[in-house]
């Protein structure tokens, strides 16, 4: 997130996803991971520019996958922290944040594939769960800040996150989403079967708020703790993070 050097600049997040290029992949393609490197050394380029036409040094948000695939496909979860660690040191000395960025996947025997598991309420749970612990044996603290992959979100996730200390949600697309129509996730190589329904999201507040415990999707503006859900393009965020 830029710094707010006065009340009249215009808060926002740079966020970026940290993943393979692709869903269907093995052990034997390291390279999957070539555009971590492409994106950092983009980023040192990007906040060198940043940086001649604003007072204040840009952050940048970093979010790691951290899930099951990771952990079982490479050996371990923190495979996207450590395998390159001169861009985590770079991020460091530019006082860049991390966080994570789990998806749903589970190997299914059926289709053969990597799927996007969304029906199984559990194991949307316990893959997030497995997610931020695997982060906080890395970093030595909490998750604070999230990103759910495939912009996909539940009450079960969003309560899991809750619990385990997050601050900032950042995946709400608060519009009719592309997964509600499709029955893959795509990348630009491959794609993964969904399993059950996308969550239709195209109600959701525009704004950052506290979601309601019986649906995230609503705003339950008597909690003043907790995490926050930050829509895409959100407004009145300001007034919100003096309050953090």
């Amino acid at each position: 997130m830029l710094n707010r050097p006065n009340k009249k600049s215009i808060p926002a997040f740079l966020s970026i996803d940290v993943e393979p290029d692709a869903f269907q992949f093995s052990s034997n393609t390291l390279g999957e991971w070539e555009g971590y490197r492409l994106m950092a050394q983009f980023i040192a380029s990007f906040r060198s520019r940043l940086q001649e036409n604003f007072v204040s040094s840009p952050r940048v948000g970093w979010y790691f996958r951290t899930d099951p695939q990771i952990g079982e496909v490479f050996g371990t979860s923190s495979f996207a922290m450590t395998h390159a660690p001169e861009v985590i040191e770079s991020a460091r000395r530019a006082d860049d944040y991390f966080g994570i960025h789990p998806h749903p996947l589970r190997w299914s025997p059926r289709h053969q594939k990597w799927i996007h598991e969304f029906e199984d309420a559990r194991w949307l749970a316990a893959c997030t769960k497995y997610s931020m612990e695997a982060f906080s044996d890395w970093a030595g603290e909490q998750v604070s800040r999230t990103r759910y992959g495939a912009g996909f979100l539940t009450n079960e996730i969003i309560d899991t996150f809750d619990k385990g200390g997050v601050r900032a949600e950042l995946t709400l697309e608060p519009v009719s989403h592309w997964g509600v129509q499709r029955d893959t996730v795509p990348t630009s190589i491959d794609s993964s079967p969904m399993v059950g329904r996308y969550t239709e999201c195209g109600g959701a507040p525009r704004r950052a708020y506290r979601p309601a415990k019986h649906d995230f999707r609503k705003p339950d503006d008597t909690r003043d703790n907790g995490i926050v859900m930050i829509p895409l393009n959100s407004i009145n965020l300001a007034d919100l993070l003096t309050r953090w």
